[in-house]
């Protein structure tokens, strides 16, 4: 097992520092406040490898694994939010209890086998068939108690989940689920300071588990 040497992440901030990027590490995942800056500075995107990305509230995700500088044209792939919406086919609100129910760093997979299996019966629960099952067993369940999204979940909406013959989650699966939306929401005051700042920044690198020494801006 590989162990990084110490203050590594420190010497990396210290780097990106001498080359103009406003640094910030975090204690925890670093996406919220990659968002929250993109969205606050009014950015043209984020650059990174991570699905979370896809359901955080950033207009363009560029994934960095697609990345290619050399040759006469460097080239990305870019992931437009609009198309992101379109492709999966459920509206804005609904992107991060999709996100939940499919499962992510939140919500382990197996928290989820029953609803998955009440929608993929017989069949391994992945990929892309798994995401295109939920989201359209979210858009019918969403439609039937006419909820948008806005706010936390209702009662019946977990009832009629995994085809409206009585909740198919747990109480503790669905406490993880709930607990994985909030992960999704930029908190508002990182999102304001992020479009107050002033020093003519325009890159970020944010570094996760701000770490030896704790956590720094």
């Amino acid at each position: 097992c590989w162990v990084p040497p110490l203050y590594v992440s420190k010497w990396i901030g210290a780097a990106f520092r001498a080359h103009g990027c406003r640094v910030v590490y975090t204690a925890g995942e670093a996406d919220r406040a990659i968002a929250a800056h993109c969205v606050g500075r009014r950015c043209a995107g984020v650059l990174g490898k991570d699905s979370d990305f896809f359901v955080l509230p950033v207009p363009l995700y560029l994934a960095l694994d697609s990345l290619r500088e050399r040759g006469a044209t460097p080239s990305v792939v870019a992931y437009p939010r609009q198309a992101v919406l379109e492709a999966l086919g459920v509206p804005e609100g609904l992107l991060p209890l999709l996100a939940s129910l499919v499962g992510n760093d939140f919500v382990e997979q197996a928290s989820l086998s029953a609803l998955h299996g009440a929608l993929l019966p017989g069949r391994h629960a992945s990929g892309g068939p798994l995401i295109e099952a939920v989201g359209a067993e979210l858009r019918r369940a969403a439609g039937a108690v006419c909820w948008d999204g806005s706010g936390a979940p209702p009662l019946q909406l977990w009832e009629e989940l995994g085809g409206g013959g009585g909740a198919v989650l747990d109480a503790v699966a669905r406490g993880k689920v709930e607990a994985s939306l909030a992960q999704y929401s930029l908190p508002v005051d990182d999102v304001a300071a992020a479009g107050e700042e002033a020093d003519g920044d325009v890159e970020m690198a944010a570094i996760e588990g701000g770490g030896e020494g704790g956590g720094e801006g």
